[in-house]
């Protein structure tokens, strides 16, 4: 890690060949055209790996974590990114991969609170157990994160050519967040909160056909067979065993946008996560 931890962009330029995959951040607004809400790009991990960001919360809050690269704006499949040193520009093919910051069934379920002002009070457990949550250095969306950007280092310093680059990492919300529920489904099919989310519509679960997403069903109520809705959308053209799907409103999620060079070269788990 550099003495000097606030990156002065033309150090990038001059570092040894030792420190060349040092992690540095500098000050940077989000990228246009994110498709999440209320986007900001600092994050926990940032003040344990650059401890002097403790020390100055101002610059804490527009720190974003520094790869080669960063991205400026971006559309669902490309985006322009501009280099920290030479400051060219250059359009590329990305994607963002998005990961949840807190559990989704935990905040169905009722264990996890978002509050929508976060300056109002709200149920104290579930919200303290959250912001625990939010707050953890060690949460799986930004360790994610920095593990993208120091394999990007690696890329970018000409030592591995097999990992994807890192343009940018960024936490936001999002409207309504889908997530892959098909291992919890045995747990929570008989929890009262499941029942009663399918009848107020908090809670949208939805079976796909796993050899055809376009066949899905959406799942009324508790234990329905969804093996016969599944093979009734089939044989009427429409909606069409699978994996469930469920929804909920107002997710918090982390994103990582990366370069996608082709079809055959894109991340095997390019499942919507990023920075």
């Amino acid at each position: 890690m550099p003495r000097k931890q606030k990156v002065k962009v033309a150090a990038l330029a001059n570092v040894t060949d030792k420190e060349e995959l040092s992690l540095y951040y500098t000050a940077r607004a989000p990228p246009t055209g994110l498709p999440a809400k209320t986007v900001q790009s600092y994050f926990p991990s940032m003040e344990t790996l650059f401890p002097s960001l403790v020390r100055d919360p101002a610059l804490a809050a527009t720190a974003t974590l520094a790869a080669r690269e960063l991205i400026v704006s971006m559309d669902a499949s490309s985006g322009i990114v501009e280099d920290l040193i030479t400051h060219e520009r250059r359009t590329t093919p990305v994607w963002i991969r998005a990961i949840h910051l807190v559990e989704p069934v935990k905040v169905l379920s009722g264990d996890y609170v978002i509050p929508g002002d976060g300056a109002l009070p709200a149920p104290r457990n579930p919200w303290q157990h959250a912001l625990h949550k939010l707050n953890n250095p060690l949460n799986e969306a930004y360790t994610d994160a920095v593990c993208a950007c120091m394999m990007s280092r690696l890329v970018e310093t000409n030592r591995s050519p097999h990992f994807v680059r890192f343009f940018g990492t960024f936490n936001g919300r999002i409207p309504e967040y889908s997530y892959n529920i098909t291992d919890d489904m045995p747990d929570i099919e008989g929890e009262r909160w499941y029942a009663e989310g399918l009848q107020t519509g908090a809670v949208r679960i939805v079976a796909l056909n796993p050899w055809n997403p376009e066949v899905f069903a959406p799942v009324t109520r508790p234990f329905e067979d969804v093996h016969r809705s599944l093979a009734a959308a089939t044989l009427s053209g429409g909606e069409s065993v699978g994996e469930s799907v469920g929804e909920s409103v107002g997710e918090s999620v982390g994103e990582s946008v990366g370069e996608s060079e082709s079809d055959e070269s894109e991340s095997e788990d390019k499942n919507k996560d990023s920075h």
